[in-house]
């Protein structure tokens, strides 16, 4: 959600048109914050390209941005903050230490 949050602040910002507000286009926006989720997992950056996601005074508005590793980084930072003790518990709980894991999947 923090990628859907930034991308959806700087559209009001440069548009005034609040697109969380519209079911149909945050659809469009979780997708694609999803789609560049994956793409950052093998890039350094994600274009993010959703025409017609919104209408304006002038007409249709697109969002067309590019969303780097660094910037995914830096606005998802909280997330990785919050998660640390649960997971430091839940290694304890097992009795496992860091070492012990292999690989991390994510869903």
């Amino acid at each position: 959600n923090a990628v859907i949050d930034y991308l959806a602040a700087q559209f009001k910002s440069d548009n005034g048109v609040d697109l969380k507000s519209d079911k149909l286009a945050l659809q469009r926006l979780k997708d694609a914050a999803e789609s560049a989720k994956k793409t950052l997992s093998s890039a350094t950056e994600a274009q993010i390209d959703l025409p017609f996601i919104a209408s304006g005074e002038q007409g249709p508005l697109h969002l067309q941005t590019s969303l780097s590793r660094a910037k995914f980084k830096e606005i998802t930072a909280s997330l990785g903050k919050k998660a640390e003790q649960p997971v430091l518990n839940a290694l304890k709980d097992a009795g496992l230490s860091f070492s012990d894991i292999d690989e991390v999947i994510l869903n």
